[in-house]
């Protein structure tokens, strides 16, 4: 701004008077003489200022002083703008630290993802945020991520680090969002068929595997996520309204929700129910969860598993046999019933007597 003031100075004497005016002259030269520019420097760049910036169609003195004025206050704002900006390591922190009371599985995302990058692209740590481009971000994306799952899951994140950034002021804009998202092909996730299911819960109900009974009960038939089932503890079920409370910090999402289950359910649940003072706080799933479940599934002759395909069988079942899209898609936790329909729901080849004898079998 201190040579601002000299160059407005020097250019105003440069224009608005004769250089042959001796005492003006000498007065400008005084005033750059800390400065490296002679009066012809000065003149330059007040020409280039007033064209460059459609100033040359003001006709009026003072009023083309003020759009010069006014110019250069906006340039020197965009230069301080340009200059305010973190390294790309400092904003996942702060992205980190913004989004501190989602689920542990989106920090957990969060890190491992920005992780991955930071290792792939050494220099991206240490890379100021407002000067990568959306060539770059997609770079980092092709060179980290091989499947197209994952790029799109990369993808979002990279898209939140920015999205904090430019809250920040760190950038100008997301950059990221301009980045084509990876065009995934869904794998359909057939639901369990009848004999399947009565085969899984009869294992449930052996001794060695009852641990596990009541977290099988609440992801077959309340469509609870296997993320979600570890984290439930006995309390959260509410035995009068008949239903289980996923809370915020439970939920894969971040979002609470209530998940109805039928009598019959509850009843079945009840036989696992812990006793004690203390059986509130009690975790629904066992200690070592994974190794068990696995183990249970293995007894039960799945060979092969699919993730969520007991939140499928659910999804299927459930329409199947209520046609109530509104109140599936609550229990679901869904924000809109799109994804619901698309990829969870897939009643062709399952059999009225099937859907009824699916919720008998809890019974």
């Amino acid at each position: 701004m201190f040579l601002t003031s000299f160059v407005i100075l020097g250019l105003m004497k440069s224009i608005i008077y004769p250089v042959a005016m001796n005492t003006d002259a000498s007065t400008a030269l005084a005033l750059l003489a800390s400065l490296p520019f002679s009066l012809t420097d000065v003149a330059r760049l007040m020409l280039e200022l007033v064209e460059g910036s459609g100033g040359s169609s003001v006709r009026k003195k003072e009023a083309l002083l003020l759009h010069c004025r006014r110019v250069i206050a906006l340039g020197c704002e965009a230069e301080h703008l340009a200059t305010q900006t973190v390294s790309f390591s400092k904003a996942v922190a702060e992205t980190l630290r913004v989004k501190a009371d989602r689920s542990a599985l989106t920090l957990r995302d969060i890190r491992s993802f920005t992780q991955r990058m930071m290792r792939d692209v050494p220099d991206l740590a240490a890379r100021p945020m407002r000067s990568m481009t959306t060539a770059d971000c997609a770079a980092v994306l092709e060179k980290v991520f091989l499947s197209p799952s994952q790029r799109r899951h990369a993808r979002a994140i990279l898209s939140g680090v920015f999205t904090v950034a430019w809250k920040k002021g760190w950038c100008a804009h997301n950059p990221v969002r301009l980045v084509d998202v990876p065009r995934v092909t869904e794998r359909e996730i057939v639901p369990l068929r009848i004999e399947e299911v009565r085969r899984l819960l009869r294992t449930a109900e052996r001794e060695e595997f009852s641990p596990c009974a009541a977290g099988v009960a609440m992801m077959l038939y309340g469509g609870i996520r296997p993320y979600e089932v570890r984290r439930l503890t006995w309390g959260d079920v509410d035995w009068e309204e008949g239903e289980v409370r996923i809370r915020p910090r439970q939920s894969k999402t971040g979002g609470g929700r209530q998940v109805p289950l039928s009598r019959s359910v509850l009843a079945w649940l009840r036989s696992y129910y812990p006793q004690g003072a203390e059986r509130e706080s009690v975790f629904i799933c066992p200690p070592d969860w994974n190794r068990r479940w696995r183990a249970l599934r293995s007894a039960a002759g799945f060979q092969t598993w699919r993730q969520d395909v007991l939140r499928h069988t659910f999804a299927s079942y459930h329409a199947k046999m209520f046609h109530d899209w509104g109140r599936l898609q609550a229990a679901m936790g869904h924000r809109d019933g799109t994804l619901l329909q698309t990829r969870y729901v897939h009643t062709q080849g399952i059999r009225g007597c099937e859907v009824r004898a699916f919720w008998e079998l809890a019974a």
